[in-house]
């Protein structure tokens, strides 16, 4: 792209542009000197996880990072700018050929930060899923635990049921244990005294 062709395109597309895509505001700015475009996102990285993501996505990596605004400038060795270009001109230099260098526009600032958000929504998705897909784990073992009593009290009824087994109450169970502990005292009572009488006939 021509100097002449570049500042025709800033005329059209402007300085300045601030929109919220997917409940992620995003600004974009020209540099006031330079004329390069930078772009912010107004989030703060929650984790690595989300800070590589916005490194791998914006042009060039993180360029700025400050009170929850996380941002990059398109003022690389592979961009153009008016004031790149003017300077170039004006000392002799240049760019080598083999980095293509070129102008960045509002929309492909833009789509680098669209880009961005929507790989950070889809990891917030895939967590919740995770996250959903272990509460529904634990739906199910709770279910499985449920089915797994309910299939032993049926074993439990069928037992009894075949082997003719009468089922008593604790209240019931405590009675006999009692009456079990009494007939058994009496019992040894009354075996004592038949020895005492078997003594006494042996003397006789």
């Amino acid at each position: 792209m021509e100097l002449k062709e570049m500042k025709e395109a800033i005329k059209n597309e402007g300085n300045f542009k601030s929109q919220t895509y997917k409940g992620f505001k995003y600004e974009i700015v020209r540099h006031e000197h330079l004329g390069h475009l930078c772009g912010y996102l107004h989030y703060t990285p929650k984790n690595e996880g989300e800070r590589d993501i916005i490194e791998n996505n914006f042009h060039g990596g993180i360029t700025y990072e400050n009170d929850g605004v996380i941002g990059f400038d398109c003022a690389h060795a592979t961009d153009l700018s008016p004031k790149k270009i003017e300077m170039d001109e004006k000392f002799g230099l240049g760019t080598p050929t083999f980095l293509n260098p070129e102008y960045r526009t509002m929309q492909y600032v833009e789509d680098i930060l669209k880009r961005t958000i929507d790989k950070l929504v889809d990891r917030k998705s895939e967590k919740q899923s995770y996250k959903w897909d272990f509460e529904q784990l634990e739906q199910i073992k709770d279910q499985q635990k449920e089915q797994s009593k309910e299939q032993a009290i049926k074993e439990y009824a069928r037992l009894l049921h075949d082997e003719n087994f009468v089922v008593v109450s604790n209240e019931r169970m405590q009675e006999l244990k009692m009456k079990e502990r009494v007939l058994s005292k009496i019992a040894g009572r009354m075996v004592s005294a038949l020895e005492n009488v078997t003594e006494v006939i042996k003397h006789d």
